[in-house]
């Protein structure tokens, strides 16, 4: 069962049942002041207790909220501007002469800005057609994935779904953009990651910009390595 982000951290992942303690520093050792902390970890510990019968009762919610949607469509855009970040720090060390990748760690070379820019198409639109087109299946398994770590249950004919999947695709596009003025020497800081479990724990399902958008590195960078073509593809998406 999906449980809701405030009380998932008091839930043994392995059994699936509350933790039997849970333990919280009060930072003092002075007994007036720890009496007048403890008191509202007691008033945030039976306000946890309500809400986990609430939805033992209740079950996982049915409907998700617009502000849910546009966090979730926003964690995406973030995600993939992270992985950008650590794609240009680790490089590829691609060798355009052979076509091997050998990444030292120090960053990307000329040959790996080259093989970078072009994994990208010059129309964001083409990118967003080609998700649309080509990636359904990656979309929708990101999207289900987000809703199910929200702990949220839609029917599967709840148009939430819809609204989600433009989110996503407009979730998408920002990135893109944003990567691509990256390529042309704008200095854009990646959003700050949200702090709720949820959507820390979908770093699995977005480890790549590929996973999501099926993209395609085009074949002028380096006609005599379909290995090395598929290697740019693998780390630029």
């Amino acid at each position: 069962m999906p449980w809701p982000e405030a009380i998932e951290w008091c839930v043994n992942r392995r059994s699936g049942r509350f933790k039997n303690e849970l333990v919280k520093s009060l930072r003092t050792n002075d007994q007036r002041t720890a009496e007048r902390a403890a008191l509202p970890l007691i008033e945030e510990a039976h306000r946890l207790v309500d809400l986990a019968r609430k939805s033992i009762t209740d079950g996982p919610p049915a409907e998700i909220a617009p502000a849910t949607i546009d966090a979730l469509a926003d964690a995406h855009t973030a995600r993939l501007m992270r992985n950008d970040e650590a794609l240009r720090r680790k490089g590829l060390g691609l060798d355009l002469d052979t076509g091997a990748f050998s990444p030292d760690g120090g960053g990307m070379t000329d040959g790996d800005i080259a093989a970078y820019r072009q994994s990208y198409p010059r129309s964001t639109s083409c990118r967003v057609m080609k998700l649309q087109k080509c990636a359904a299946v990656k979309r929708s398994r990101i999207i289900n994935k987000s809703v199910e770590d929200a702990g949220i249950v839609l029917h599967p004919d709840d148009p939430a779904w819809r609204q989600l999947k433009l989110a996503f695709i407009k979730a998408q596009r920002k990135a893109v953009q944003a990567i691509t003025a990256r390529l042309g020497g704008e200095e854009i800081a990646s959003p700050a990651p949200h702090e709720s479990s949820a959507t820390n724990n979908r770093s699995s399902e977005l480890v790549t910009v590929e996973q999501s958008v099926g993209s395609e590195a085009t074949s002028g960078v380096n006609q005599r390595s379909d290995a090395g073509r598929a290697e740019v593809r693998r780390a630029a998406w």
